[in-house]
């Protein structure tokens, strides 16, 4: 176990190049993600209410959901993606 990284094998070029020796530069990514958006609806019918526009964490718009349901729950949050256009 004393010669594990200072061996013939650990020097070796090929244990230095790692998971490197297996990429594909040309090759399409496997998947990628989109970042979500959320926005705040009313639960009954009506108009959304103004929002400010810095909120962009989950954590924001929570905070900003619990202030507007103080008398009650009357608001949610929706991601964009799930609303009818």
């Amino acid at each position: 176990m004393s010669h594990l990284n200072t061996g013939a094998a650990a020097r070796a070029p090929v244990r230095r190049s790692g998971l490197a020796r297996f990429a594909k530069a040309d090759a399409a990514r496997a998947a990628t993600v989109n970042p979500t958006h959320s926005t705040i609806v009313p639960l009954a019918d009506g108009t959304a209410p103004s929002l400010d526009l810095t909120l962009r964490s989950w954590a924001n718009y929570r905070a900003t959901l619990a202030s507007l349901n103080r008398a009650g729950a009357q608001w949610q949050v929706v991601p964009t993606h799930e609303l009818a256009v």
